[in-house]
């Protein structure tokens, strides 16, 4: 419980709850989720919501500059299997692989490993924006990611990320749980 950061151990003090927001980490995030079921409160989720944004938009203001053909088509593959599934869970993990190689193609080398240490928080929440708002709209707004990725307008990108992301903290396409 320590290392998850839900206590505090003090020798020959004791053993005191701690501020899990003061001490914790992704696993703790994680444990909460377990807990709850695989669920966020919205507080929670508008905060990956806007971590998201911040990494997303760092990582095509990094990645556009420097794309090449072989990232663009690794890229277009994903958008091409998003397009084949129509299984929720399988949408979220391609979406979250696309996210993810975005991190890679940025060429900062923390990007990838603090996107990938959020995974499974990430993933449950595009699994329920399926859910929700089916996956042709997750498939369509990945599309409009990369098609602004490969035209190579990072004002439009980090717009399109803006748009959609804010969409699901406080406009049409909210998913918190009730």
């Amino acid at each position: 419980m320590e290392r998850k950061g839900f206590l505090t151990v003090k020798p020959r003090s004791g053993t005191f709850v701690a501020d899990y927001r003061r001490t914790g980490t992704v696993e703790t995030l994680v444990s909460i989720m377990s807990y709850n079921g695989g669920m966020l409160g919205k507080a929670e989720i508008k905060s990956i919501l806007e971590f998201r944004m911040v990494l997303d938009t760092l990582a095509v203001r990094l990645l556009i500059p420097r794309i090449d053909s072989a990232g663009l088509a690794m890229l277009a593959d994903y958008i091409l299997s998003l397009k084949e599934t129509d299984s929720p869970s399988k949408a979220a993990e391609i979406a979250f692989n696309f996210h993810h190689e975005l991190g890679i193609l940025s060429g900062n080398t923390l990007l990838p490993l603090i996107f990938y240490s959020f995974k499974y928080p990430i993933i449950n929440l595009w699994e329920r924006y399926c859910l929700l708002y089916g996956v042709p709209s997750l498939s369509r707004n990945t599309e409009g990611l990369f098609e602004r990725i490969r035209d190579r307008d990072i004002d439009k990108a980090i717009d399109h990320i803006t748009i959609t992301l804010n969409e699901s903290i406080e406009g049409s396409r909210t998913i918190y749980y009730e």
